[in-house]
């Protein structure tokens, strides 16, 4: 599907948008290299913070899945402290995040930049990051990294005051909600959680009630796909993130109502 046949908004909810890649765990990769990529990118993402790594978010598909909720305990003896790292540039909304089996680039709505720059936009940033990073590792002789899943992710904030003003609201907000009753009216919060498979990706909705950082409160409305690629190289990569972005696009219209269609100023 044409990126002109999708439904878009002039004023969409979009907080957060992820492209990301996982591989397998570098072998020679070691603490410094974080510096020494940073050394690279500095002046592009001047700051620097580390977190704990994420953990594996293997996908499995046909008679070997797994059912979402449930939870695999893995023991692993480790050679040296498991680390990510994420480099920020100065506006804070283009991030990096790089540990020894995951590449990830976010953007992320910030107050001072209130426009979202589009899929376009960021797949041409995801794009160059990735291919300077395969670089860094082919110097370094780290690489090749080999990729066995990929993930789109899109978040999305209803916000208490815009989209709704009391949780009972969100029948008119989302398509599948009907949560309310005459015993139940008005619930004390919300998450409800859904999964969908489609040949090799599988999507993930989850609706949140929430407190944003900025302490408003919130409905926080996810979409992330993840899945395997036709195969390792950038076409590959693209392609498929191009494909589950169709799909989370087409998935968020069908799953919100016309009311808010018309508060996000849709266009197509």
């Amino acid at each position: 599907m044409r990126t002109s046949d999708l439904p878009s908004f002039e004023a969409p909810p979009v907080s957060e948008t992820l492209l990301g890649v996982e591989f397998a765990p570098l072998a020679r990769w070691r603490i410094p290299h974080f510096g020494l990529f940073w050394h690279l990118i500095r002046d592009e993402y001047p700051r620097c913070d580390v977190k704990p790594s994420l953990a594996p978010q293997d996908e499995v598909f046909g008679e070997q899945s797994v059912p979402p909720l449930a939870r695999r305990i893995q023991l692993e003896f480790l050679q040296q402290p498991e680390v990510r790292c994420w480099f920020q540039d100065s506006g804070e909304s283009r991030l990096l995040q790089v540990q020894s089996d995951r590449f990830i680039h976010n953007w992320r709505k910030q107050p001072s930049l209130d426009v979202y720059p589009r899929y376009g936009q960021v797949r041409s940033r995801f794009e160059t990051e990735w291919m300077r990073f395969q670089e860094f590792l082919a110097a370094e002789k780290l690489g090749p990294a080999t990729v066995a899943q990929c993930e789109v992710t899109y978040v999305n904030h209803f916000e208490r005051g815009r989209e709704w003003a009391s949780l009972s609201d969100l029948s008119k907000v989302v398509t599948f909600w009907n949560g309310t009753s005459a015993t139940h009216p008005d619930p004390e919060s919300v998450e409800t959680v859904m999964s969908f498979v489609r040949g090799s990706t599988r999507l993930r909705v989850q609706l949140q009630h929430a407190m944003r950082r900025d302490l408003t409160e919130i409905v926080s409305f996810s979409l992330s796909a993840r899945g395997r690629p036709g195969g390792g190289q950038p076409k590959h990569i693209l392609q498929w993130m191009d494909e589950a972005r169709s799909w989370i696009v087409n998935s968020f219209a069908e799953l919100t109502t016309p009311a808010m269609h018309q508060l996000w100023k849709r266009r197509s």
